[in-house]
């Protein structure tokens, strides 16, 4: 198949196993569990050609494939980072698009606005990649020489901005292969 220039794959990677709360995508918020609500958010913000979730069992591939327009993958390896899933499927799902978005069910608190407006901005920037964030206090990302360090606990009275990395929306162009080192590009 030939790539579409500017088409945009959805990849939300859903797991039973957590890494401190089992079933934690399969919570309900509501009358929604959370990855149902990520899935409604993609669906309405009608960005994305198509939409895929990556799952541990069949059962939740079935369950979803069949209440939902989404293609599931089975992926029965546990704690498996996302980009792992991404550079491993690539080639077979993900490769006819030009953009991958990837989206944390077990940040529940996005909409289609936001991930509307976060394409929008991806697009007219030309940027490679672009995650959603914030400003906090004694969270995870520390600014040194125009470049973001990880760190695990905070000086007493360092007045250093940190940012924490949240919200659950990464743009990425298909041709972008820095995800080993990406939290560290961040800006």
């Amino acid at each position: 198949k030939m790539k579409k220039e500017n088409s945009t794959v959805c990849v939300i990677p859903s797991r039973s196993q957590g890494d401190s709360i089992n079933n934690l995508n399969f919570l309900n918020v509501g009358n929604q569990m959370l990855l149902e609500l990520t899935i409604n958010s993609a669906m309405k913000s009608k960005l994305f050609n198509k939409i895929f979730v990556i799952f541990d069992n069949n059962i939740h591939k079935n369950l979803f494939e069949k209440k939902y327009n989404i293609l599931g993958i089975v992926d029965k390896k546990k704690n498996v980072d996302f980009t792992k899933l991404i550079k491993k499927y690539s080639k077979r799902y993900f490769d006819n698009y030009s953009n991958i978005c990837v989206l944390f069910p077990n940040s529940p608190f996005k909409n289609h606005v936001t991930i509307k407006n976060m394409y929008t901005r991806f697009m007219k920037d030309k940027l490679n990649f672009m995650v959603s964030g914030c400003v906090e206090k004694k969270k995870f990302y520390l600014k040194e020489k125009n470049q973001y360090k990880k760190i695990f606990k905070l000086k007493k009275n360092s007045k250093d901005e940190l940012f924490y990395i949240s919200g659950g929306i990464n743009f990425f162009k298909k041709n972008f292969n820095n995800f080993d080192g990406y939290l560290r590009s961040i800006n």
